[in-house]
């Protein structure tokens, strides 16, 4: 048996009722944005990133500062018209540890002022991604090294070798100097490694000491056993340091 006239129409008025309601409680549809997310990879030591993004949009610009821990992402967001073409730049301005200390120094960024990276997008589009990875800076310094040793009369002919060793045990300066006279006397500006508080070494080695008869064995060098004498130092970023044999 179908069902009676007036029952289909209320039914028919009822769900008309609520599909009105259900339509005035929907929310406006969402102003376009242009979306930009910050992904740095980082050391696990760097606990906050912050960065500037600059959004041209129609010839006026910007300019957002958004800080906070580096994962999943960092999110700013503009607000744009229709299908406007936006020029996006990111610039990475400072890092900091777990206790606040500034350890932007300590990483060589990506996106710098003088070059930062950049995109296009659209209003409206999907967010731009920046994945940006970050590698540690390797801090150097120099260091001088003065020799000065006094050759035994007999001596016609003397040589030595000199290293620098950087915390890892590698060479990053060797050389060696040889002379014919009486003193031994010479000075060398080195790289060194300045990486934290990282400890180099200075290996001097005489590799050779002869007169009229043949070799010579003795000491010369005003350190060590004579004939081999080191020094360990710290390696200031981008200072000198001096060391006198």
């Amino acid at each position: 048996m179908s069902a009676p006239a007036f029952t289909l129409a209320a039914r028919l008025a009822f769900a008309g009722l609520a599909a009105t309601v259900t339509m005035l409680g929907c929310d406006a549809a969402p102003a376009p944005v242009v979306a930009v997310e910050v992904a740095p990879i980082l050391p696990p030591a760097i606990a906050s990133a912050c960065f500037e993004v600059r959004t041209r949009i129609d010839g006026e610009v910007v300019r957002q500062d958004v800080c906070g821990a580096p994962a999943p992402a960092l999110r700013v967001a503009s607000a744009c018209d229709g299908d406007a073409v936006a020029a996006i730049e990111v610039v990475a301005s400072k890092l900091y540890g777990a206790d606040g200390e500034d350890l932007t120094h300590r990483l060589q960024s990506p996106c710098t002022a003088e070059a930062p990276c950049v995109a296009t997008t659209s209003c409206g589009a999907e967010p731009v991604r920046f994945d940006l990875l970050f590698i540690p800076k390797i801090a150097s310094g120099s260091v001088d090294i003065g020799l000065e040793a006094a050759l035994p009369r007999e001596a016609t002919h003397a040589c030595v070798n000199v290293k620098v060793l950087g915390p890892n045990g590698r060479a990053t300066f060797t050389t060696e100097r040889c002379t014919e006279s009486a003193t031994l006397a010479a000075t060398w500006v080195a790289p060194c490694s300045a990486d934290g508080d990282a400890r180099n070494e200075l290996v001097v080695t005489l590799t050779s000491l002869e007169g009229a008869q043949g070799a010579i064995d003795a000491g010369v060098l005003p350190c060590g056993d004579g004939r081999q004498c080191s020094r360990t130092f710290t390696c200031l970023a981008d200072r000198d340091t001096s060391i006198d044999l």
